[in-house]
């Protein structure tokens, strides 16, 4: 299994070539940090620390509370992005929305419907069909730390990731598609 971090600015091209097996190309859009890897597995190890796919209980943990913190974070960012651009409004949005936006994510948002401009983000393991609790409609977005792949999965439909996945067939030829 192997890995390689690609520094903003440096050139990727060094790193591919046609013996090269990547599996998946994992760029932070913010950072411009690329991640190659032969394996989901590398990849989440790169992101999750002291990640041990070796134990699948402890694995799914890990992710877990990656998604949860990482959750957070985002969420802030995207509330304080909108605070800035004018499309929230703290002062006039009322005190469920922002209970919403800030809360813990360690637990399900008390919302069944989320119509505001800016997305809520939350953590799909609090919801259908992980639990009894109905997800939440509208514009949400959730992260899901399931499997590696849905985690990366989530993070890319959620804008906090791109994502690539090198799609390798039989013969060994190979064709690359986006998440």
């Amino acid at each position: 299994m192997t890995s390689v971090v690609v520094s903003p600015g440096e050139d990727i091209t060094t790193h591919l070539s046609e013996s090269d097996r990547w599996v998946v190309a994992v760029t932070n859009p913010t950072s411009k940090v690329t991640v190659l890897a032969d394996s989901l597995t590398d990849v989440v190890a790169d992101m999750v620390d002291d990640y041990d796919p070796s134990d699948p209980a402890k694995a799914f943990e890990q992710r877990l509370d990656y998604v949860v913190r990482s959750t957070a974070f985002q969420q802030a960012i995207v509330a304080a992005a909108a605070v800035e651009d004018g499309t929230l409004d703290i002062d006039t949005v009322g005190e469920d929305a922002l209970t919403a936006l800030f809360s813990d994510r360690t637990e399900a948002a008390e919302v069944t419907e989320w119509n505001h401009s800016v997305p809520l983000l939350h953590v799909s393991s609090h919801y259908e069909p992980y639990t009894e609790r109905p997800r939440p409609s509208g514009n949400v977005h959730l992260l899901d730390p399931y499997t590696e792949l849905t985690l990366l999965q989530s993070l890319h439909a959620a804008g906090s990731l791109e994502v690539l996945f090198r799609d390798v067939i039989a013969d060994n030829d190979a064709e690359d598609f986006a998440a």
